[in-house]
């Protein structure tokens, strides 16, 4: 395809020129017998050599001609390639699809138990016996959701170039922000307890309507979160497609609440 591009574009060059120019006498016939010379003396070497040197003439123009349209169109003269081949596992190409979902809703059950008794298993501690860093961990559950949520639209927006491999750090970048958030905010209200909150007015059916919107989300986006890598990792990537496609809106609104609730929190503190 390309050497008859080439050829098109040759013929495309020469053939206007060809027209414009005025035809010149042939030097190489005798205008008085019309006999060419160096006919009878050429031989096949000859012959040979000069079909030679007329072909890797016309190789060099399609070179030269191909590579100014490649300038003019500003299109890449290489081709490269690319190194978007998506993550996967092989320990976990193996793994049963329905044993994968047996394991990720007991996982997904246990990890939400603890949250509950971590969270309203206990008072809240004075602030008199609170260790001075303690009162940096809702900044730092902040800063992780916002991570959070930073990374996972990175990830859409690497998806849909179809730049799998990108996609793939960055959702799992967006995976170890949320677990940092995660051990963060369960030794804060592990040593905190809740925290009320002290707005009055139209700010507080809003508030706790964000509130409980984010904490019944997070329970349902954890067992989609572990599903989503399952399927990824183990290249089942119809199903990966078809479970992501509520996993990310869910993630990011849980993800982008959290920061709101906590300058809510603040404000009103």
């Amino acid at each position: 395809q390309r050497c008859d591009a080439g050829q098109s574009l040759l013929n495309a060059h020469t053939a206007p020129r060809a027209a414009a120019a005025p035809s010149a006498p042939d030097s190489c016939v005798d205008p008085a017998s019309g006999v060419t010379p160096a006919s009878d003396a050429a031989g096949p070497a000859e012959l040979e050599h000069a079909t030679k040197q007329h072909k890797n003439k016309l190789e060099i123009n399609l070179v030269r001609i191909i590579r100014d349209e490649h300038k003019r169109s500003g299109a890449a003269t290489t081709c490269r390639v690319s190194s978007s081949a998506p993550l996967q596992l092989d320990a976990l190409k193996s793994v049963d699809p329905k044993t994968a979902k047996t394991i990720i809703g007991i996982v997904s059950v246990v990890a939400l138990l603890v949250l509950v008794v971590v969270i309203y298993g206990h008072g809240r501690t004075s602030l008199a016996n609170e260790a001075p860093w303690v009162s940096w961990l809702p900044i730092m559950d902040a800063f992780f959701n916002g991570t959070s949520a930073l990374f996972l639209v990175l990830a859409y927006l690497a998806v849909r170039r179809r730049n799998f491999a990108m996609h793939a750090r960055l959702m799992l970048t967006a995976l170890a922000s949320s677990a940092c958030f995660l051990v963060s905010y369960i030794v804060y209200h592990s040593l905190h307890g809740d925290t009320l909150f002290r707005g009055q007015g139209a700010v507080r059916p809003l508030y706790f309507f964000i509130l409980i919107s984010h904490i019944g989300l997070s329970a349902v986006v954890l067992p989609l979160i572990f599903s989503s890598f399952y399927f990824s990792l183990s290249g089942r990537f119809p199903a990966h497609k078809k479970v992501s496609r509520y996993t990310l809106p869910i993630w990011l609104y849980v993800s982008v609440t959290g920061v709101v609730v906590f300058f809510m929190l603040r404000a009103y503190a």
